[in-house]
């Protein structure tokens, strides 16, 4: 199974994401675009009875042998900072790779369950923790963590997780891209400005 075959839909709803934050992300015009407190507030508002569950559209099962463990990559601000990493069994580096970002919940389960999709048709999957171990179960928490980013300090994180991909020794990833859901799709597209050797 292609990783383009099986993520289609995914792919659809994060350009349709990223397109909608671009001009929260980048700033457009004279007109600056909404704060991110702003942003925030829009959120919680659009989405009051969310909860952080997957959606059925995105559950499916992992079908290959995996390993997955929660890594510390990088230490930023003098403090550390993990993420869940996920790659196939066999790794013997050189693996084609991918920063998962995670939607305003944070990284739950349902990141975790994706990192390890990726992981089966043959990805390192590492999913990036914005939120310093916070996970979100209301919105109200949800735009909290969003609002407490400091968007310096997380793309500082993405660099060192971008790094940490291509230097572990059962991935040393050649190829490297990004995938994230909502909040993480405007990071994605983030990662894509700051990081120039990003496939």
């Amino acid at each position: 199974m292609s990783l383009t075959r099986s993520l289609v839909p995914t792919r659809t709803a994060l350009l349709a994401c990223v397109a909608a934050f671009a001009l929260l992300a980048a700033g457009c015009g004279e007109k600056a675009a909404e704060s991110d407190a702003e942003y925030a507030a829009r959120m919680a508002k659009e989405h009051p009875k969310d909860q952080p569950v997957a959606s059925p559209a995105t559950e499916g099962s992992v079908t290959a042998p995996i390993k997955s463990q929660t890594v510390q990559y990088a230490t930023v601000n003098g403090k550390p900072v993990n993420g869940y990493l996920a790659y196939p069994a066999s790794a013997e580096g050189g693996l084609p790779a991918v920063l998962v970002f995670h939607e305003w919940w944070g990284l739950n389960d349902n990141i975790k369950h994706w990192s390890d999709r990726l992981a089966t048709p043959g990805y390192a999957a590492l999913a990036v923790d914005l939120y310093g171990g916070v996970v979100a179960t209301t919105p109200d928490e949800a735009r909290a963590a969003m609002k407490a980013v400091e968007p310096p300090k997380a793309i500082a994180v993405i660099k060192a997780a971008f790094d940490y991909l291509g230097s572990d020794a059962r991935i040393t990833a050649k190829k490297r891209a990004v995938i994230g859901w909502c909040f993480g799709g405007a990071y994605s597209l983030q990662a894509a400005l700051a990081i120039p050797g990003l496939d």
